[in-house]
């Protein structure tokens, strides 16, 4: 296990600790406010600004959602849905207000953990958010849709972390290569 990793563990341990209250972290409040910024920009934009002045808006959205380079620290999300795909990986849909992440869940040892999960449940996840996945801007700034394949999640009453293998990772990234 990497130094790094021991890190996030511990601080995802000392930052969430035993209490019952959902701990949301400053950055994925401060993405949450950005977002919500973009949002009321555009909807500005379309009631009194020049066609110009809308795409101008909707290129600064697209510039903010649509890369694949905004890092999560122990996120917090809650549990929608458990989809287990068709036994090669663990799809968790979660939702922070406005926002769903999709986390891939592709070790087996971390899969196993998910059993005792359901709908409500609090889970925190480590990663690189991909693309928003939205077709229109409108979607995309409104109900913003990620998935990621979380490199650490801490789950359960417990908190327990869990982090997943480089290695499952990189032949659930192969395999998804190979289908396309």
């Amino acid at each position: 296990m990497s130094i790094r990793m021991l890190i996030l563990v511990g601080l995802g341990v000392v930052l969430i600790g035993c209490n019952t209250e959902a701990y949301v972290p400053l950055e994925q409040l401060k993405f949450e406010s950005e977002r919500k910024l973009f949002e009321e920009h555009l909807k500005e934009a379309q009631r009194t600004s020049t066609e110009l002045e809308i795409e101008r808006v909707k290129l600064n959205i697209r510039r903010f959602l649509k890369h694949d380079n905004h890092t999560t620290s122990l996120w917090y999300g809650e549990i929608t849905a458990l989809d287990l795909q068709s036994m090669d990986y663990l799809k968790v849909r979660t939702r922070f207000r406005a926002q769903e992440y999709n986390l891939v869940i592709v070790d087996p040892l971390v899969v196993s953990h998910f059993s005792m999960l359901e709908n409500g449940d609090i889970i925190y996840f480590s990663g690189t958010l991909g693309a928003e996945q939205s077709i229109t801007i409108a979607n995309s700034i409104k109900y913003p849709q990620f998935t990621l394949i979380p490199s650490l999640v801490v789950v359960g009453p417990d908190r327990y972390p869990l982090i997943q293998s480089p290695e499952a990772i990189e032949n659930h990234k192969i395999k998804m290569v190979k289908k396309c």
